[in-house]
């Protein structure tokens, strides 16, 4: 297996095994096993001169297998790898089936800008690319084949059909409350200095008497590794912004897959899901979003891939 990244110095199996995938994505065998990885560790161990120890080695890498073995059951068929007698991981075929997880890891793993491997690899641009992504989601998620759902991207700048395709916030709000039928602004002197007031995607359904009480869904989206700080900015926006607000399901979508080893990781992940409802981690995403395609992203994905392989440095090679 070659190794075209450096071992992150974060050792916790999440990020360990976005690694892994990574140098899976890079390699021309498309493929590691758990002894290329026991190796690996034994390696850095040496490096480090520090002592070998052969059952904490295969505890760990039996818990990078496990993360593997939990991600592939979580995203399904949106997971872009398999296990093989579950000590091997193979890429499947076809990385364009893939896109909406490998984008979510490439943003995970490098950061929401890194333009040094891709021009295009621009904060403003990733997190609006995010928005879309996680409004495929939602739609997905809502999709009934009589029932249909109104999807729009809240979060600035606005990309919308028609004349108007950036409007301003007041007018934007405006049309979804309108559109919607849920709700009415609130008129405050301060929307007219907001962009998106923490709202990134809106969606709705609305029944055919058109009387309040539909279905709407709110999410922010963050790809930022702070994301655990804004889980309270859907509320603010309908409580500061909207009369009346409606009763929603509401969301926060992510492109990482939080550490959920230790007990007050999973304490914490309880906590979080109570102030921001449905937490859209990677794995659900490319579970929901498994049919997205985006001509933008899917180059921008080649790009900055082939672009690491060449400055990458091949440490050693198994």
């Amino acid at each position: 297996m070659p190794i075209y990244l450096e071992m992150p110095s974060d050792k916790k199996t999440t990020k360990l095994t976005d690694w892994i995938e990574i140098n899976i994505l890079l390699d021309a065998d498309k493929s590691a096993s758990a002894q290329d990885l026991k190796y690996i560790l034994q390696r850095e161990q040496e490096v480090e001169d520090e002592q070998i120890d052969e059952t904490n080695s295969d505890q760990f890498v039996g818990q990078v297998f496990n993360e593997i073995e939990n991600r592939q059951k979580a995203a399904k068929a949106g997971y872009p790898f398999k296990l093989d007698a579950g000590s091997k991981i193979k890429q499947k075929s076809g990385n364009g089936k893939y896109l909406s997880y490998i984008f979510c890891l490439l943003l995970s793993y490098f950061g929401s800008s890194n333009e040094k491997i891709c021009p295009d690899w621009k904060t403003n641009i990733m997190a609006k690319k995010f928005e879309e992504l996680s409004a495929n989601a939602i739609e997905a998620l809502l999709r009934n084949e009589i029932f249909s759902t109104s999807v729009k991207v809240f979060g600035y700048p606005r990309k919308w059909k028609g004349k108007n395709a950036n409007p301003r916030f007041v007018l934007a709000l405006r049309r979804i409350c309108r559109e919607s039928g849920e709700m009415e602004p609130m008129g405050r002197k301060t929307a007219k200095m907001a962009k998106d007031g923490g709202l990134d995607v809106i969606a709705w359904k609305r029944f055919p008497d058109e009387l309040r009480g539909g279905i709407v869904f709110a999410a922010q989206c963050t790809i930022g590794k702070n994301w655990h700080k804004k889980l309270h900015e859907i509320d603010d926006f309908f409580d500061w912004f909207v009369v009346d607000p409606p009763r929603r399901l509401h969301g926060i979508f992510i492109p990482h897959i939080p550490s959920l080893v230790e007990d007050v990781e999973i304490e914490n992940w309880l906590r979080y899901t109570r102030f921001a409802g449905t937490i859209f981690s990677r794995t659900r995403i490319a579970f929901l979003a498994r049919h997205w395609k985006d001509d933008f992203v899917q180059g921008f994905c080649e790009t900055a891939l082939k672009n690491i392989r060449i400055q990458s440095h091949k440490d050693f090679q198994i």
